[in-house]
């Protein structure tokens, strides 16, 4: 898990899924309060992983007001989950992307700001 923390003004949690079937795949973005930041944060995801909008990596947004990451802070708040780890293509994938999967991501934080 890696939190990224600007300002202390927003918190992006990023995350690897996991799964009991090797076929699950996609990303999503999970929110308690701030659903248009975790919506850019989502779209940045997507792109990070070279996926579109609307395709079947697409996995959404998803509220979780109870997810313990999210219901502790107060301020802009998203966990963002890359990919699954126990589907061997997308693994494979988050290791060959993580660096546009961080500069999408750290882009996105930064416009959040303006």
């Amino acid at each position: 898990m890696i939190w990224l923390t600007l300002s202390m003004l927003t918190v992006l949690s990023v995350h690897i899924n996991s799964a009991d079937s090797a076929s699950a795949k996609g990303t999503e973005t999970l929110y308690k309060d701030y659903k248009t930041y975790a919506s850019v944060i989502h779209s940045s995801s997507l792109s990070g992983m070279g996926y579109t909008k609307g395709s079947s990596y697409d996995r959404s947004l998803v509220y979780r007001p109870g997810l313990a990451v999210l219901r502790g802070t107060k301020m802009m708040s998203a966990l963002a989950e890359m990919g699954f780890i126990s589907n061997s293509t997308e693994s494979a994938r988050i290791d060959a992307r993580s660096e546009a999967i961080g500069s999408a991501l750290y882009q996105s934080l930064c416009n959040s700001f303006n």
